[in-house]
């Protein structure tokens, strides 16, 4: 409803109604400019899980290696005694 009224402002400017082939005209044009906008989301959200996936299997990775660390150091102190 919004979007019809500020069609309307729009043709009221000129002092004339908007043809009904100039309201599909511009209706077109929003609705390229909302699925151009709603794509360039879903590509930024997909960019953002894949780096939140990368960050954790960083952090897993560092986990894995601490406990293979102390593990490794456990071994050796039994090792010795």
């Amino acid at each position: 409803m919004q979007v019809i009224q500020q069609l309307d402002a729009l043709g009221e400017r000129k002092h004339q109604p908007m043809k009904t082939t100039d309201r599909n005209k511009v209706m077109m044009n929003l609705m390229i400019y909302e699925d151009l906008a709603r794509s360039q989301m879903a590509e930024r959200l997909g960019e953002a899980r894949e780096l939140r996936r990368q960050r954790e299997l960083v952090a897993a990775q560092r986990v894995s290696r601490r406990a293979e660390k102390a593990a490794h150091r456990a071994r050796l102190a039994l090792a010795r005694s």
